[in-house]
């Protein structure tokens, strides 16, 4: 996944520096976000991502954000969503304050004033969910540069959480570091950011960011006169918890033997949401895969004959992990021919989903059989075109027959 985005920073970087023609899809997408902030003077937003602690642990929280256009200034509430981490940062446009793992701390809330760029300095994790997307909401001047500049280019369209975007590459020069290359997601329905992330490049070293995936956008609402002065305690925090001891087994059949089915979100094509456990009740059949996995599409005809022969017995669920839903979405409409159930991982473009966490998912396609009563009974990995009667086989034996 790294290597391909490298290798897409590198050919934009190439085609954008050898290049001062504006794409105009490009140019009509920023023209569009930008129509949809120009007026905004306030905005409360949440943003959600991958944080990784100084000691190494890795967690995933949401961000609550207020903020305000002119002066700036901002509160941003981190909650975490799989620890139990909160951090708070509040500025009042001159100073940043931050409460983050029991202690406070405060610095400016920009660099000096002789870099031409508004850098600012990272605090805590909340912080920098606000550095990260505060000027596609309400710098309209970051946008019209960006347009004017030249050095952007359309990518291609992807959902974000269900709503379908446009993609641009933005590469821009920096006073700190030697190139900045943004992907920014717009919604094609609001023109409102949806996500955004950036690579950089300094000294021949590149660095990729965590996705900044925004939600829930509020513009304009009325905000209490106090946010902006509130100074964080050490209260406001908690301690980040250290990493946890390595597993002595992995997540693999033995461990999964025997577990129930767990209450786990997934998605349908229209983006609903729905929970694993919502399928108990009767047999089932799950199926890990990927459209870009030549041995799970071989696998999926095989699916659909043992959809056919045990229906309205046992339910069979593909889910799609490590994909794209738009890509999901696209060869389900091109294969009309399978008739089971297609849903997806909601989180299937992050580098660790909890499904695929939970799972133990290491190569595709994968599959589980969990019982009427919800338990998982068996499970297996790997598919071969000339062993397909196996696989009938050993559905043939879990059903009892």
């Amino acid at each position: 996944m790294i290597r391909l985005v490298l290798t897409s920073f590198i050919q934009s970087l190439l085609f954008l520096q050898t290049s001062n023609v504006i794409h105009p899809k490009s140019a009509d997408v920023l023209q569009a976000a930008l129509k949809a902030v120009e007026s905004v003077e306030s905005v409360e937003y949440e943003v959600r991502r991958e944080h990784t602690a100084s000691a190494g642990s890795k967690f995933k929280a949401r961000t609550s954000i207020l903020a305000a256009r002119s002066p700036f200034r901002f509160s941003a509430k981190l909650q975490g969503e799989d620890a139990p981490v909160r951090q708070l940062t509040v500025s009042d446009g001159k100073i940043t304050r931050a409460s983050y793992d029991g202690k406070t701390n405060e610095t400016n809330t920009f660099a000096p004033s002789y870099l031409k760029e508004k850098l600012m300095p990272t605090l805590n994790g909340a912080n920098q969910d606000v550095s990260a997307t505060w000027r596609l909401l309400l710098d309209a001047d970051f946008l019209k540069e960006a347009i004017a500049g030249g050095r952007i280019l359309y990518v291609k369209q992807e959902d974000i959480e269900g709503d379908l975007c446009h993609v641009v590459l933005y590469v821009r020069n920096s006073d700190v570091l030697e190139s900045i290359t943004e992907y920014y997601w717009f919604s094609i329905k609001t023109g409102l950011p949806r996500a955004v992330q950036r690579l950089t490049l300094t000294r021949g070293s590149t660095n990729l960011f965590p996705r900044f995936i925004i939600s829930n956008i509020k513009l304009n609402p009325s905000i209490p006169v106090d946010t902006f002065s509130y100074k964080p305690t050490p209260s406001d925090s908690s301690t980040i918890p250290a990493p946890k001891a390595a597993a002595t087994e992995p997540t693999t059949r033995r461990t999964l033997i025997g577990s129930q089915l767990p209450t786990l979100e997934v998605r349908d094509l229209e983006y609903k949401p729905l929970k694993l456990s919502d399928f108990n009740g009767k047999p089932i059949l799950i199926n890990f895969w990927a459209t870009w996995c030549v041995p799970c599409t071989e696998e999926l005809p095989v699916l659909q004959k043992i959809h056919d022969t045990y229906k309205g017995e046992l339910r069979v669920l593909a889910v799609a992990v490590q994909d794209s839903r738009l890509n999901v979405v696209k060869f389900t409409k091109e294969n009309p021919r399978y008739k089971f159930m297609f849903i997806t991982d909601p989180d299937m473009q992050e580098s660790e989903s909890r499904l695929a966490s939970y799972f133990g998912i290491e190569s595709l396609p994968a599959s589980v059989f969990v019982n009427a009563q919800g338990k998982v009974v068996d499970q297996w990995s790997g598919f071969k075109e000339k062993e397909q009667q196996l696989l009938l086989s050993r559905i043939q034996q879990l059903m009892g027959r």
